[in-house]
């Protein structure tokens, strides 16, 4: 069941953060990933009683990434105040949240397991990624007021650090997909 949750989740970011369109059409539609996320969720909440905002908060963003089949990530870069600009700044924070429940979902199956290095890792990650992924949406609030060579530099920075960052999300949820399904585990709380 562990794993199986986890799997899921794990692959449900790999089709949200992976984006690869033909024409107009994303390949990998977000709305699936959302949708594997939430059932990695229901795996897990159904038997290990665990907080259900993130199940709630994926369940909503299947519904709301529907528009992200047909609208490019960075193809709305230059027009900063546009509908869909607006749109994907708040899919990012979303996305946020999303990461967070993610994050508190296997710090508490680290404690309940009882490893203690494993929940502190996480934990550790958990900062790192929510500091990292905040400073990168707050700069895209700002970037109406730059230079296109300050732009520049910036994006490329905020881009490296947000690949970096979803990255170590991507192999802190494998290593959660990797533990063995105890029989007698119980939740933290």
């Amino acid at each position: 069941m562990l794993r199986d949750g986890f799997r899921k989740i794990f692959w449900g970011l790999i089709l949200v953060l992976v984006e690869v369109h033909i024409v107009a059409f994303d390949l990998l539609p977000d709305p699936l990933g959302y949708f594997y996320i939430l059932s990695g969720f229901n795996l897990l909440t159904s038997r290990y009683e665990m907080d259900r905002k993130g199940k709630w908060l994926a369940a909503g963003l299947i519904l709301l990434s529907l528009p992200t089949i047909v609208i490019q990530n960075g193809v709305y870069d230059t027009i900063l105040v546009s509908p869909a600009a607006i749109y994907i700044s708040i899919m990012g924070i979303l996305n946020l949240i999303l990461a967070y429940f993610i994050f508190q979902l296997m710090i508490s199956v680290a404690a309940s397991i009882g490893d203690r290095r494993l929940e502190k890792q996480t934990s550790g990650t958990c900062r790192m990624y929510m500091v990292a992924i905040f400073l990168v949406c707050l700069f895209q609030s700002f970037r109406i007021n730059m230079s296109s060579d300050q732009l520049t530099g910036l994006t490329l920075i905020s881009f490296v650090f947000s690949l970096v960052m979803q990255l170590s999300l991507l192999m802190q949820v494998s290593t959660f997909s990797k533990l063995p399904d105890a029989p007698n585990w119980k939740p933290a709380g």
